[in-house]
């Protein structure tokens, strides 16, 4: 699952597996430290893979002459991406981390998971219409989650989308369309919506 851990002021993690000094979020637990009234959600490379990470300033306190100013976790990504990855549909789905403003954090879909791109972006490059897509973003900021379908490339994948709760984050599910009938979609669409939020 990841681990979490008190930070000290040195920015050291002190976890049930030892004390470990993560490099690639040492930026984060700096802003911590210079600001403790504050969190911090990033996707960070952490031993060759992305992870989640999670810091929260705390009110500092000593343990063992230990001065802690913050606790951290971090979630490796793909554990959340595989568990949804989506046997449900064959293994041919993938998911999408992204903001709220539709701009890609992190997905499991191997030829994007490490580029930048903007999810209502690429919908209206698709030939989506506004309309259609004003109501996802809408929905998106509010913190509403839904579903509809899309074509990229030919092929047409329905989409279920719903708030993570971190960052102003949401989780965008895609299953290709002929892996689900027409009749069995609103139940797909209703058990993930049931699994999610």
């Amino acid at each position: 699952f990841g681990s979490a851990g008190l930070i000290d002021d040195t920015g050291l993690w002190h976890t049930p597996f030892g004390r470990r000094l993560y490099s690639t979020a040492r930026s984060d637990v700096a802003k911590i430290l210079e600001n403790p009234n504050t969190e911090i959600t990033a996707v960070r490379e952490i031993l060759g893979q992305p992870h989640l990470v999670i810091v929260v300033g705390l009110e500092p306190f000593t343990i063992e002459n230990f001065e802690f100013h913050a606790i951290g976790v971090t979630i490796p990504v793909h554990q959340a991406s595989e568990a949804l990855q989506l046997s449900f549909f064959n293994g041919q789905g993938y998911a999408n981390i992204l903001t709220a403003d539709g701009d890609n954090v992190y997905s499991s879909y191997a030829e994007a998971s490490s580029g930048t791109f903007n999810m209502l972006e690429m919908l209206a490059q698709s030939g989506m219409k506004k309309e259609e897509i004003d109501q996802i973003r809408s929905n998106m900021k509010s913190g509403a989650s839904g579903v509809f379908r899309f074509a990229h490339q030919g092929d047409e994948s329905i989409v279920h989308y719903a708030p993570m709760n971190w960052q102003n984050w949401y989780l965008f599910i895609v299953a290709p369309s002929q892996v689900l009938s027409t009749k069995n979609a609103e139940m797909m669409s209703a058990l993930l919506q049931a699994g999610i939020m």
